[in-house]
């Protein structure tokens, strides 16, 4: 869905476990048949991707918000778990 970077200048043991919230178009869910439960945040750190748990936090009109906690900055992704066939 997106790419996105956190950077800070604060040292890091002030931001160790940042608390993100995002939000998602409802539009865009429904247009590429996306149940909104299945959307998460991953975290490119140490050269791998790793899936932080994100839940769905609450809806607006237009958008859903998710909340996910990670393990520093960096950058993000934020996608959807595939179903299996």
């Amino acid at each position: 869905y997106v790419f996105f970077k956190l950077e800070t200048n604060l040292n890091p043991i002030y931001v160790s476990k940042p608390k993100l919230k995002f939000k998602v178009d409802k539009l865009w869910t429904q247009e590429n048949k996306i149940d909104p439960e299945k959307l998460v945040l991953y975290n490119y750190q140490n050269g791998n991707w790793e899936m932080l748990r994100t839940k769905l936090y609450e809806t607006e009109d237009d958008y859903y918000i998710y909340s996910a906690e990670s393990k520093g900055m960096g950058l993000f992704a934020v996608t959807y778990q595939k179903c299996p066939n």
